[in-house]
């Protein structure tokens, strides 16, 4: 039979040790009071004594309650990083509704669906409010767009943009998952940070009426590597020459899930600028008439756009019946500023559509011009 001590500082139960101490508070226990007498009737306002099961106890309370108050903070530390994550949610599903009022075409794309907002704005506003209630879901929504929207932009050509996506879920991703320290809320809020201000800065040109500032780098894995010289036309005789080294073609793969329509497509990546070549023959027409099919392309044109103005129309000095129009619009909540170059020989017709944004388009007329008056075809 064991032989049982009750500890006078902590009162704890406990077989007796080798080294007469309690195995607790590590203090020795008296040896009278070591065996308490099981025939003396119990002292009713005594504590009732922990008894001892053989597991691991800290050595003393105080040193029970620093371990408590180390696994609270470590629960704090979760709550910081789900928190931040949830201010994250909240502003990208600001930006979502910066975009949505933005873009006034009524094509506004999978980004500004009303379901990421919404789901946003839920989920960021509970976790800011320290509810956990929505943190699955919050790990879910990170997951997801870490998947499905990447797939999406590399669909459309826009690698550059599936791996800001990327970077953006991995952020939240790193602030919702686990115990989230110091370091790891510094990396989470650096990486949506970036994503965030280089979606400000998006919208802010979207604002303006310029050219996205990263238009550059967007556009250059879009575009043949070399510099175009002379273009020549792929289902059409015709030829453009760009008056410098600044532009190059965007790859036909692109062009043609972009614009069935267009046979020739020049990218200015500096500048966001744009000279789309659309060739079509018009069967048993004869020659076309210029006055009519100058017409068609404005109809189509206030199709595409809001807002349109008709800014000019002049003939245009060429060996073919040709045609000047200038004018201003709103594509996809973007000022945008065009030259439409038309061109008629026999019943075959030509669009050079030139165009930037309304800030970009300034200081560029010149060579947007010089481009449409290059146009040549037998």
């Amino acid at each position: 039979m064991p032989e049982w001590a009750l500890c006078p500082h902590c009162s704890l139960k406990h077989t007796r040790r080798a080294d007469g101490n309690c195995p607790r508070c590590r203090r020795p226990v008296a040896g009278d009071a070591a065996a308490p007498d099981p025939s003396a009737p119990p002292d009713p306002s005594a504590p009732l004594p922990d008894v001892y099961d053989g597991r691991a106890l800290p050595g003393s309370r105080s040193e029970r309650a620093a371990a408590a108050a180390q696994r609270g903070a470590s629960t704090s530390e979760v709550r910081t990083g789900a928190r931040v994550a949830g201010a994250v949610l909240l502003a990208n599903a600001l930006a979502l509704v910066a975009e949505r009022f933005l873009v006034t075409s009524a094509d506004k794309g999978f980004a500004g669906a009303p379901v990421s907002m919404v789901l946003d704005f839920l989920i960021g506003g509970a976790l800011l409010a320290g509810s956990a209630k929505f943190l699955t879901l919050a790990k879910i929504r990170a997951g997801l767009g870490g998947l499905v929207l990447p797939a999406i932009h590399m669909a459309r050509g826009d690698p550059i943009l599936a791996a800001v996506q990327i970077v953006f879920s991995v952020a939240i991703l790193i602030l919702l998952l686990g115990d989230a320290g110091k370091l790891r809320i510094g990396l989470g809020v650096a990486g949506a940070g970036l994503c965030l201000g280089l979606e400000a800065l998006g919208l802010q040109a979207m604002a303006s009426g310029g050219a996205n500032p990263l238009a550059r780098f967007l556009l250059a894995s879009q575009v043949e590597e070399q510099p175009a010289t002379v273009v020549e036309g792929q289902k059409f005789q015709y030829r453009l020459s760009p008056p410098n080294d600044k532009w190059f073609l965007r790859k036909a793969d692109l062009v043609k899930k972009d614009n069935p329509l267009a046979d020739r497509w020049l990218v200015r990546p500096d500048r966001d600028a744009h000279v789309i070549v659309i060739a079509e023959e018009v069967p048993g027409a004869g020659v076309v008439d210029l006055e009519r099919f100058a017409r068609v392309v404005l109809d189509n044109a206030r199709k595409g756009s809001t807002q349109l103005q008709v800014l000019d129309q002049t003939p245009l000095p060429h060996a073919l019946p040709a045609r000047l129009i200038h004018t201003q619009g709103t594509v996809e909540g973007m000022e945008v500023e065009s030259y439409y170059g038309l061109f008629v020989r026999d019943n075959c017709i030509f669009q050079v559509l030139a165009f930037a944004g309304r800030k970009n388009f300034q200081g560029m007329e010149d060579e947007l011009l010089q481009l449409i008056r290059s146009f040549e075809s037998p």
